[in-house]
């Protein structure tokens, strides 16, 4: 019921703003786009623009490996397309990285909304974990589409004019929109009319949800039964894609998400998964590494290898291990990738990093935190990753050999002095707990195949399924607040406390403040405040 009341005042407070905007002479938010036209237009692109890239692809492959990693990309491009020809519902598409999920899934969509006329597709939604995968998605879907027009980015790094401003962030009206988890959470919980404004474009729409393993553990339960509002009520389809797929229906979720038959996209997984194969992982934590232990075995390694990167869990560790290792490794180039640089700063580095190892002959040093794990596309030799949750280990696999260069990659499960974090604890602890099964088991599959890797979202689930609820403290929850509201002998029809449960929604803590950083456009912006002549002169930055 609480899901139905926010579609009903999502349409009034569009109507209301959307009409007061028109009464302003703002004809922005007028929605004349013919998106039918558009969907064909841009599926024709998209497939035009496939066969430029198969042309070119074929041009560059040298190896056995490459060759058949570009036939099965090929492959599940077309399986998605295929399967296009079913109805609206809830579908996985679970793929090994690098596989090509981006341009499959969007092959995908484009051909139901193109084709599918009950009901008629809205819009299409990318929606990626962090705002560095959303730009790059943004990237090659407008590539894909041939027209910028057609695709819309949002998040917290866009920067619009005031006028473009309130468009973006508040209507949603473009046939493609591309967003982080976070603003599409928010769409959906928050109590804030600009968030609720957008909620009712979901409709009729075809929402792609990639990396969903990223999705906070107290979110699920919440996030399950609104998935499920939107596509059964709403007519939405939901893809939810990675190489990572968390078991959202898994017995020790109490609010499962209820797929729709078939629930995967694509046949033969498995099959997939083991034809994708382009590394071995190894675990080596059973004595954790000092900085010069480890300092000593990469220093061994660039014996052999030219790229290595490593993933650490804290900003702190990536920090200090960065500041003792370039003191020991002259003839290396040495990176630093995490949230501490401002967005444009990482944006460059990782166009750094790319280039560098793409074009140079220079041996290459990444040292990361997790955020150059989902969706970021380079490769390395070598990966060594701190112990965290099997998901991250099978993430930072899928940035070592990712195009099949070599035959086959090493990844190394390492714990660093140091590096230990709280907060994912419980997840390190059920990945040893997998580790150690698989070791008994003499399997010859990967362990970040679907077998290991639903075993290891099991019991991790079970472990913290007591968190889904979304707890906020004084017994309330998040799921309780939007389904039975605040306890008490009066039972109104309307009882859900929308306004509580939207101001304690924060899937991710934000407890950080907004500065203005010395680097490009913000050494220009801190320019003109230190010039300015007057406090009204100041206003504008």
């Amino acid at each position: 019921m609480s899901c139905m009341e926010r579609l009903l005042l999502s349409l009034q407070i569009d109507s209301d703003w959307t009409d007061t905007a028109r009464a302003m002479g703002d004809s922005m938010l007028d929605d004349n786009m013919d998106t039918a036209n558009v969907y064909q237009k841009a599926l024709k692109n998209y497939q035009q623009y496939m066969d430029k890239l198969e042309t070119e692809a074929k041009k560059s492959l040298r190896t056995e490996k490459q060759k058949q990693i570009f036939e099965l990309r090929k492959k599940i491009r077309e399986e998605c397309m295929n399967f296009s020809e079913t109805s609206y519902g809830i579908y996985r598409l679970s793929l090994p990285t690098g596989a090509g999920k981006t341009l499959a899934s969007l092959g995908y969509a484009l051909k139901v909304a193109a084709e599918r006329k009950t009901p008629e597709v809205s819009h299409i939604f990318y929606i990626s974990p962090f705002i560095s995968i959303t730009e790059q998605s943004t990237e090659v879907i407008k590539k894909a589409v041939r027209n910028e027009e057609w695709v819309m980015e949002h998040h917290s790094n866009v920067s619009n004019s005031d006028e473009q401003e309130k468009q973006i962030d508040t209507a949603w009206k473009e046939p493609i929109i591309c967003t982080t988890m976070i603003q599409f959470l928010y769409t959906l919980f928050s109590q804030k009319n600009k968030s609720i404004r957008r909620f009712h474009q979901l409709k009729n729409s075809v929402i792609i949800v990639d990396e969903g393993q990223a999705l906070p553990v107290q979110t699920i339960h919440t996030f399950n039964l609104m998935m499920n509002f939107l596509c059964y009520v709403c007519h939405a389809t939901i893809i939810l894609c990675t190489a990572t797929q968390p078991q959202l229906a898994s017995g020790n979720i109490k609010r499962k998400i209820l797929y729709t038959a078939p629930k995967d996209m694509v046949t033969g997984v498995c099959d997939i998964f083991q034809r994708f194969q382009r590394t071995n992982i190894s675990f080596e934590i059973n004595e954790p590494d000092t900085f010069e232990s480890l300092g000593e075995r990469i220093s061994h390694d660039f014996q052999k290898e030219r790229t290595i990167l490593l993933i650490l869990n804290k900003k702190e560790t990536v920090g200090t291990f960065f500041d003792y290792i370039k003191a020991e490794l002259k003839d290396v180039k040495i990176f630093y990738l995490t949230t501490n640089l401002c967005p444009e700063h990482r944006s460059d580095q990782l166009e750094s990093i790319k280039n560098y190892l793409k074009n140079s002959t220079e041996k290459v040093l990444i040292i990361s935190t997790n955020l150059i794990e989902a969706g970021v596309d380079l490769s390395v030799n070598h990966v060594y990753r701190s112990l965290a949750g099997l998901d991250n280990i099978a993430q930072a696999a899928g940035r070592c050999n990712r195009n099949g260069e070599m035959e086959q990659g090493r990844v190394t499960v390492i714990q660093l002095v140091g590096d230990e974090f709280e907060v994912i604890r419980t997840a390190q602890k059920k990945t040893e707990e997998v580790c150690e099964k698989y070791n008994q088991s003499n399997s010859t599959e990967s362990i970040i195949f679907p077998e290991w890797m639903d075993w290891y979202y099991e019991i991790y689930y079970k472990e913290v399924s007591n968190k889904m609820d979304y707890d906020i403290g004084k017994g309330e929850t998040i799921y309780k607040l939007l389904s039975s509201g605040f306890p008490g002998e009066r039972k109104h029809f309307i009882r859900q406390a929308f306004k509580t449960a939207g101001e304690n929604y924060r899937p991710i803590q934000e407890e950080g403040k907004t500065v203005i950083v010395p680097y490009k456009e913000g050494m220009d912006i801190l320019e003109k405040l230190e010039t300015a002549q007057t406090v009204s002169d100041k206003k504008d930055y």
